[in-house]
């Protein structure tokens, strides 16, 4: 199991708190709920990340429904091609992909997942530093969001859990 899909990133813990805060707001808390979707990429893989975004929602106190989906079953065609071009046997895969090939990946596994979403934070990072190839990314930032519901792509610099809103 790659860690990096579970780790307490700022991002990710801005991402739930972001959504949670939202989902308070009166008009959203009367005709939606919030839903927290993680992508892991084996069905091996799902009861530990489960495990791990629940005790962070406890530690949150942010009641939300969770599903954990597997990448690696869940038909996306972007997989498959990505796959069948890895090295035989190698069965994680995704933290080892380029972004232009990942992203495509990720986009269809959200959109997938999100057909009925009225706001979508995803954690996202910002260009690496001293990166002049802005083009590239804004081209990664469009494989990652093309066709999703309204997206709001979440950077944090520090850790911070709000327990009082």
């Amino acid at each position: 199991m790659d860690e990096a899909f579970i780790e307490e990133s700022p991002e990710l813990l801005l991402t739930i708190q972001l959504g949670y805060i939202l989902s308070r707001a009166n008009i959203w808390k009367k005709y939606s709920e919030l839903r927290i979707n993680a992508l892991v990429e084996l069905e091996e893989d799902q009861q530990k990340v489960k495990t791990k975004l629940q005790e962070m929602l406890v530690r949150m106190r942010i009641s939300s429904q969770l599903f954990v989906i597997p990448v690696a079953s869940g038909g996306l065609s972007s997989y498959k091609i990505a796959k069948a071009q890895q090295r035989f046997g190698e069965e994680h895969i995704l933290a080892s992909l380029p972004p232009t090939k990942l992203y495509p990946i990720l986009n269809e596994a959200i959109k997938k997942e999100s057909r009925k979403t009225g706001v979508l934070f995803v954690p996202f990072h910002p260009p690496p530093s001293g990166s002049s190839d802005d083009e590239r990314y804004c081209k990664d930032l469009d494989a990652l969001s093309r066709d999703l519901p309204p997206t709001i792509l979440v950077y944090a610099v520090e850790n911070m859990i709000a327990t009082e809103l």
